[in-house]
């Protein structure tokens, strides 16, 4: 006996539907009628095949419809009938996946075009509510900060409490609005002059209240990580003010608004509204800086008020940065500011300037300010001054900053106001000094009183007229020493031609480039075609130097043009090679 096969079972809805769907499959089957010897197994006896195709597959039917039914031709139609609903049911899945894929697609397409819409819906709208006056601020804050009434968006961080937005109903409020990379500097010298206002309520200056805003990349595209959330409650915990309760209650469009209309650009800003919602300063850190809370209610107009009060005197450039100062002031003593960060001029220059005013029987006082960078070797001029009891220093690198930044403030401030230098002597001075904080070697300056100043100078000119104070010591016996000493320096010293400051890369100043157009105007006019930023201040330098080298002398008085163009091209050109010699940059 052969060996047995495994039945095969296949029914008759089967085989109908594979033979009338499948034309390829109904046209190889005729060939198995026409062999007898094929239909040997079959057990209900042979059948017989008619001549008629009707009665073929009649026939095919009814034979592999059987159950019983075992042959090799039984097995190919099950394979090819298997093979062909599998290849219909993948092209139908196929189809469908595509289908629903585009339909996907076409959904994502249309909630990111809805939400876009919504986004710019909503952006429109705070446009309008902070244009439209109102009553009070409270609608304007809650559209900024957080629009719904579902939770409290604030926190206020000196009971640790959540609040609602109505606490800061008709009042001053101070937006201070930054990034999670705050400088320490920044915020302790604000919380120093918020706590100052604090201690008197009954003054006007001290009803304002500080909200800080702080944006971050938006929560919904960019995760929040828990190093982000650390930082957020770090800063928040040490500021005496109010905070958002968490950075996510910011909606994308306040960020928008804050980045296009205010210009904030990962630089701190303090806006400041008052208690009708209207935005009165969009940057008050620089009158903050200046003045403090004097500067209350921040507005433009305060600030010209300010300024008309103001003359150049050593309060305003030292304010409470320096205590003794008020106390120097009042004893009528001299008063030295000077900076820089080469140690060894500084030695030469405090010895000879003491020495100097011993011989002029004059009171000195002599206070070190540093540099508006160096930071580390600032502190180590610092330790070793105080140590060798060189003169007084500005104790610590916070109120070093903050004596930079307050000149800083000052020159935005005036250029803000459409001063020039030329016109506004304060401005003039102000440009002066920050000129001589770019300057590696040192530089001084000496008042008597509030008023009368020494020329300022750098600090070879002003060490080379100590070091002459005989040739100079009866005029300032008979006319004064600060005279005697600047017109020393007027007919001796290195004159210094002021230089406008203007931001590098990488600076992180306390006020925005974009609050002022004449400010910005002035910058764009020192950048490149790309769009990057340059300094003027070497090229000027290496034309003072080269011009303090030439030997005019040898210039002929009567010469002719081509004459004096050929030896001032000989000069330059020794000087340029004498350079090149000695290595220098």
């Amino acid at each position: 006996m052969g060996k047995l096969v495994e039945p095969i079972i296949i029914s008759e809805n089967q085989i109908t539907h594979t033979i009338s769907h499948s034309k390829k499959t109904y046209n190889l089957i005729p060939d198995l009628s026409h062999t007898e010897s094929q239909q040997d197994n079959v057990s209900s006896g042979q059948a017989q095949v008619s001549s008629s195709e009707e009665e073929h597959i009649e026939n095919r039917t009814q034979l592999f419809a059987d159950p019983r039914v075992v042959t090799k031709h039984g097995r190919w139609l099950w394979q090819a009938y298997t093979s062909t609903w599998c290849d219909q049911k993948q092209l139908m899945i196929s189809n469908i996946h595509d289908h629903l894929k585009h339909q996907v697609n076409q959904c994502n397409h249309n909630i990111s075009k809805k939400k876009k819409e919504e986004a710019m819906e909503a952006y429109l709208i705070i446009i309008r509510v902070m244009e439209t006056p109102h009553l009070d601020n409270t609608k304007p804050l809650k559209h900024l900060i957080y629009l719904k009434d579902d939770q409290l968006p604030l926190y206020a961080c000196f009971t640790k409490n959540r609040v609602s937005i109505d606490i800061l109903k008709k009042k001053t409020v101070l937006l201070f609005i930054s990034d999670l990379d705050l400088q320490e500097d920044e915020l302790l010298v604000l919380d120093r002059i918020y706590q100052e206002a604090r201690l008197n309520p009954s003054r006007a200056e001290s009803h304002y209240e500080v909200v800080w805003l702080p944006v971050v990349p938006n929560h919904r595209t960019t995760p929040w990580t828990q190093e982000n959330q650390s930082k957020f409650e770090a800063l928040r915990n040490i500021m005496p003010w109010y905070s958002v309760f968490h950075p996510s209650l910011l909606d994308p469009a306040a960020i928008k608004y804050i980045k296009e209309v205010w210009h904030f650009n990962h630089k701190p800003l303090l806006v400041v509204m008052d208690p009708h919602g209207r935005i009165v300063n969009t940057n008050a850190l620089h009158m903050m800086w200046i003045w403090g809370s004097v500067a209350f209610p921040f507005t433009s107009m305060r600030e010209e008020a300010l300024w008309r009060e103001e003359t150049w005197r050593i309060e305003l450039l030292v304010d409470s940065i320096e205590p003794n100062i008020f106390t120097w002031v009042a004893e009528e003593k001299y008063i030295c500011l000077y900076g820089g960060e080469d140690l060894e001029w500084i030695r030469r220059f405090t010895v000879a300037a003491r020495a100097v005013a011993s011989k002029a029987r004059i009171p000195l006082e002599m206070l070190y300010v540093g540099k508006s960078d160096q930071r580390e070797k600032v502190m180590r001029n610092n330790d070793i001054i105080r140590v060798e009891e060189l003169s007084h220093v500005l104790p610590h690198p916070i109120v070093i900053w903050f004596f930079w930044v307050r000149l800083e403030s000052m020159l935005h401030s005036k250029l803000q106001h459409r001063k020039s230098i030329d016109e506004d002597p304060i401005l003039h001075e102000i440009n002066v000094m920050l000129t001589y904080d770019e300057n590696d070697q040192g530089w001084a300056v000496i008042c008597h009183g509030s008023n009368d100043w020494m020329r300022r100078s750098d600090g070879r000119s002003v060490l080379m007229s100590l070091y002459k104070y005989s040739e100079w010591q009866d005029e300032a016996q008979s006319r004064g020493f600060l005279p005697a000493l600047n017109e020393h320096l007027e007919a001796n010293g290195r004159p210094m031609a002021p230089i406008l400051r203007f931001p590098t890369r990488g600076d992180r100043h306390m006020f925005s480039s974009l609050d002022d157009n004449a400010l910005m105007k002035n910058i764009l006019a020192t950048h490149a075609p790309d769009g990057t930023y340059f300094d003027v201040k070497p090229l000027l330098q290496i034309i003072e130097d080269i011009t303090h080298r030439a030997n005019l002398d040898k210039i002929p008085i009567n010469g002719t043009q081509p004459e004096i163009d050929a030896i001032v091209e000989i000069e330059i050109d020794g000087i340029v090679e004498s350079v090149i010699d000695n290595d220098v940059s």
